[in-house]
């Protein structure tokens, strides 16, 4: 019974790994992080992990989720999901997705392409 447990240990380790090494293609470079405060003209963009605020006058404008590929630079598609409403108050759902490319060069992130123009431009690191 030990030596069929330890068996099985390592069969489950071995597609483990397997399943890792084919998941990043053996490639073993992370993707940046974009987490952190970004700075662009008045507004604010808060990334943390998959979520993002944008805050302008430090309210609370647009919120969703964003999602990227590339180690420094790729393609970045952004979903929105709730806007802020200043008459009511409230946030309302907005949802919208656009697709565009970002890169990162020290503390710059530039995204490009968005069809939501206060996405696009370079963004500075706080």
């Amino acid at each position: 019974m030990r030596k069929e447990l330890g068996l099985y240990g390592i069969i489950v380790l071995t597609v483990i790994i397997g399943f890792t090494m084919v998941g990043c293609d053996g490639n073993p470079q992370a993707q940046a992080s974009l987490n952190g405060t970004w700075l662009h003209a008045c507004d604010t963009l808060v990334i943390i992990g998959s979520n993002f605020t944008i805050l302008c006058h430090e309210i609370n404008m647009i919120k969703g989720t964003l999602s990227y590929t590339g180690v420094t630079s790729g393609n970045v598609t952004v979903i929105v999901a709730d806007v802020w409403d200043l008459p009511s108050t409230s946030w309302i759902p907005f949802p919208s997705s656009t697709n565009g490319t970002w890169s990162l060069s020290g503390n710059t992130l530039t995204l490009g392409g968005l069809g939501d123009p206060s996405f696009n431009g370079n963004w500075i690191k706080q």
